[in-house]
């Protein structure tokens, strides 16, 4: 069986500042995996950080095992209980994404998380 995935969040792209002189980008990126039955559990995170003169860019990448707890698809609601008391909850999920899922599934959780502020 071919693992099912889905991408709860696309790309967010924030300007806050809007000068002539530097811009400003920030990326999150999360997808949800089913897991395999017997497959291990991972809870990782990763880190890394470049500079240069003239920018700075931050980037996080973080891995969970988590267990869908609650789906309302009438509100396109999904809620997850992770590691440690995490507990995560989303809205405003396409119907058909939820279709893929049910309460009790282990799924891995996967964020990718980058900011750039460069000045020109």
């Amino acid at each position: 069986m071919k693992p099912r995935t889905t991408i709860l969040t696309a790309l967010a792209l924030v300007c806050p500042v809007a000068l002539p002189c530097c811009s400003a980008t920030y990326n999150n990126h999360v997808v949800v995996r089913l897991k395999q039955p017997g497959e291990p559990d991972v809870n990782t995170v990763a880190t890394n950080y470049a500079k240069s003169t003239t920018s700075e860019t931050q980037m996080l990448k973080q891995q969970m095992t988590a267990t869908i707890v609650d789906i309302d698809k009438a509100e396109s609601w999904i809620s997850f209980a992770g590691p440690n008391g995490w507990s995560y909850s989303r809205g405003g999920v396409d119907r058909t994404e939820l279709d893929q899922f049910k309460v009790g599934d282990k799924v891995d959780i996967t964020w990718n998380i980058d900011r750039k502020v460069s000045v020109e």
